[in-house]
């Protein structure tokens, strides 16, 4: 279908334009004329439409056809051919200076060859647009050389050789301008001969691909080679076809592949050789790819278990929460989940792995993949779940044996303290003696039995939803110990806390054993005794430090022992088992305690604590 040509006419005259455009659509039914009888109708139209043609009155009412030109002629966007009357050819040579197309004189016989005039316009226009475009174009790549960080290379389309290299090129190939004139590009390739070089730009000669990318070996003047990415196109630059070619040193994605290559072969060598399982998982659990020791663990073949999903091999009271696991791993609201599960084997039984997840999600879609270590622990969890059993087993034991010792001693302690009192004037020295050493004895075994009921009852308890005031707890202790300190004229200086949620009785219990040993042990000889806490991440570390004779180190590693107790204790009150509690409740909260030597003297007692 030929395409529709459009003609702005811009005449004043009714009676011509009419003629005009009776003529142009009576010769040729392609051509469209619209007609403006102004300067500013004609500007409305070309506001408006990109016409093909103008066709301009060279006097108008509103000025001159000539406004229609732009100051800068190499800037005008449309052929223009100016309507000239008689006498006016020397203002009309002017224009044609100013970027007008060509002149013509009304006459009859303009009339009639008025299709060829636009013909001809339209030929010469065409000529002219391509000019500028190889011109531009020329410019341009000139520019592009310049510019690039790439190395750009242009070849003549039939012999081959170089044209232009720009400088980036030069100074990494090594050769100079009039040397590379003398090679083409088959010369700077190991891996091309000249007829599959030619073959390589046989689909760029005859039109079926505009551009060609291939990767390749690059060799430089001193013999040494780089690798590269060629992107080759034929352009006409100045009415002359040539290859251009822009070289990307792939030298580091090279490297880069390499080390990946390396990497994954490393990854498959751990994946299939690890002693633990490992699981490659899509975002909604179903298994990827499973290694030989998960296939061992759970019991079913690698084939079975890619058309399986974790939840296939999770028991079920724990399928609930490993749903929602991975529902917040596909969101990326949490970036690993690291937990401990039970897994189904095939034939039933039931194991618990620790379980280690992290996602590798990509796109907006959750597209991409997790990867799963799972640690065989079904023997570790037999042996907890048999020492939990035991020790209750020994709590219940000191509970049930210091309940037991507890009724006897109640009168024995009873009937000496009686004796003493109601026959103190009819026994001598010696017997009042030794009924006072039975109660003294008794009183002993009595608080003994206490802090051994209280160490047997001693649990983890429910933790309270908000964080403890800590301060509160040990001011409010200090006042019950009030008595005790002024006794002992002991300085006590309270430091910041963090909070920490802990029971408040256990936490209690804590400072009531270390300050209460604190004052005992130091004394106010040993300077001021300091207490306070501080936070570590999920951790809190709370302390009590004195500065009086200190741990011997070779006691250090016992004191925390139930019923020891250290030389410089051997003469002061005590039993010997607070200690022993602060470390039960330590353990019962993921934590520790432990003594350090204070600097310049004395010791420091540390309870660290997940809260």
């Amino acid at each position: 279908m030929t395409e529709l040509i459009k003609i702005l006419l811009v005449e004043d005259s009714q009676t011509h334009a009419e003629m005009i455009r009776h003529a142009l659509e009576k010769a040729a039914g392609r051509l469209q004329v619209t007609v403006a009888a102004s300067l500013a109708e004609a500007r409305a139209v070309l506001a408006e439409t990109e016409p093909d043609l103008l066709l301009v009155d060279y006097q108008l009412p509103d000025g001159w056809g000539t406004e229609l030109l732009p100051d800068n002629p190499a800037q005008i966007r449309w052929p223009l051919v100016f309507l000239t009357g008689q006498g006016d050819e020397q203002v009309a040579v002017e224009a044609i200076k100013g970027g007008a197309l060509d002149y013509v004189v009304k006459t009859a016989n303009m009339l009639e060859d008025m299709p060829h005039i636009v013909e001809r316009s339209l030929r010469e226009w065409g000529h002219i647009v391509e000019h500028r475009r190889a011109v531009e174009q020329a410019a341009g790549f000139g520019r592009l050389l310049d510019a690039s960080l790439n190395e750009i290379y242009t070849f003549d389309a039939e012999t081959l050789r170089f044209v232009q290299v720009n400088r980036g090129a030069l100074e990494n190939i090594g050769y100079s301008m009039e040397e590379l004139r003398q090679l083409t590009p088959v010369d700077l390739k190991q891996d091309l001969t000249l007829e599959s070089f030619k073959s390589l730009l046989q689909p760029l000669r005859d039109g079926t691909r505009e551009t060609i990318t291939f990767c390749s070996s690059h060799q430089r003047k001193n013999g040494s080679s780089y690798p590269v990415e060629a992107h080759l196109q034929l352009l006409t630059l100045e009415g002359r076809p040539v290859f251009v070619a822009m070289l990307l040193d792939i030298s580091d994605r090279k490297r880069a592949e390499n080390a990946l290559q390396r990497s994954e072969e490393r990854f498959r060598s751990i994946f299939e050789t690890a002693a633990a399982g490992m699981v490659m998982i899509a975002p909604d659990g179903h298994f990827l790819q499973v290694n030989p020791a998960f296939v061992r663990f759970i019991g079913y073949q690698e084939a079975e278990l890619l058309t399986m999903s974790v939840l296939d091999v999770t028991h079920a009271e724990d399928r609930g929460w490993t749903r929602k696991y991975f529902q917040l791993l596909s969101r990326e609201q949490s970036r690993i989940i690291d937990t401990e599960k039970r897994y189904l084997r095939k034939d039933g039984t039931v194991l618990w792995g620790h379980t280690s997840v992290s996602c590798v999600l990509e796109g907006e879609k959750a597209e991409g993949y997790c990867v799963g270590l799972v640690q065989d622990i079904t023997r570790r969890k037999l042996m907890e779940e048999r020492l939990q059993e035991v020790n209750r087993e020994l709590d219940a034991f000191v509970y049930t044996v210091s309940h037991d010792l507890r009724t006897p001693l109640t009168p024995i302690v009873g009937y000496a303290q009686y004796l003493k009192s109601a026959y103190e004037e009819k026994l001598d020295a010696q017997a009042l003696d030794i009924l006072g050493e039975i109660d003294r004895q008794g009183q002993i075994m009595a608080a003994m039995i206490e802090d051994l009921l209280n160490l047997a009852k001693v649990g983890a308890l429910k933790l309270p939803d908000e964080p403890l005031d800590v301060a509160q707890v040990v001011s409010d202790l200090l006042d019950v110990m009030a008595a005790q300190i002024a006794e002992a004229g002991v300085d006590i200086r309270v430091e910041s806390f963090p909070g920490v949620r802990l029971p408040k009785t256990l936490l209690s219990q804590i400072f009531d054993n270390l300050i209460g040993n604190a004052i005992r042990y130091a004394g106010s000889s040993g300077g001021p005794i300091e207490v306070g806490g501080v936070r570590d991440g999920e951790r809190v570390r709370l302390f009590v430090r004195d500065h009086g004779p200190g741990i011997p180190e070779e006691e250090k590693g016992k004191i925390f022992e139930a019923f020891f107790r250290g030389a410089s204790g051997k003469d002061l009150r005590g039993t010997g088992i607070g200690l022993a509690t602060i470390r039960k409740i330590a353990r019962l909260y993921d934590g520790r305690a432990w003594v350090e030597d204070t600097p310049e003297g004395g010791a420091t007692f540390w309870v660290e604590l997940v809260g």
